[in-house]
């Protein structure tokens, strides 16, 4: 759990310093809010969760970019006594296919891997349940130019985490 908290913070700490680089005529920082489907259901009634997504790329050619991002897939709680709530983040690795759509927008298509950290606890009991893994992600969303420097998107990402899928639909800056 130590080293995960230290990854994130190297992983975020990374992401800010792209952001203040030269280089960033070739790369991208940005931040996701959305709403995360646990896929938890099978189990009880869990509610959605929001989640977050801090992103850090670079454009290794115009139709390919690497990204690296902090994934923190929210809090949900079922609906049944006694109440489980389910925790997971985690640090993703992309590859990014792109294509132009028109002159201000692109589409792409991510692939890549999760390191991730989940947890399960009980009401009035704590954690009973912490698990970790490193799994395959999959993603695909649109971005369109508001200027030279700023475009508005909307992310779909799939993910796997201790034989979940949990997903997360977005919208970034």
């Amino acid at each position: 759990e130590i080293v995960m908290n230290v990854t994130k913070k190297s992983v975020a700490a990374a992401i800010l310093a792209l952001a203040g680089t030269n280089a960033m005529a070739s790369g991208h920082v940005g931040v996701g809010f959305g709403t995360v489907d646990p896929d938890l259901d099978a189990i009880s009634d869990f509610e959605d969760s929001s989640g977050l997504e801090i992103i850090g790329g670079l454009n290794i050619s115009p139709n390919m970019a690497f990204e690296l991002s902090y994934v923190d897939l929210g809090e949900s709680s079922d609906t049944a006594f006694p109440v489980w709530t389910v925790s997971s983040s985690g640090i993703a690795g992309a590859l990014l296919l792109k294509a132009l759509a028109g002159e201000s927008a692109e589409v792409f298509f991510k692939f890549g891997l999760l390191n991730w950290d989940t947890s399960v606890s009980e009401q009035g009991f704590g954690e009973f349940y912490s698990e970790s893994g490193t799994d395959f992600f999959f993603g695909f969303g649109a971005a369109f130019k508001l200027n030279q420097t700023v475009s508005l998107g909307v992310r779909y990402n799939a993910y796997s985490v201790d034989d979940l899928d949990p997903t997360m639909l977005s919208a970034n800056i």
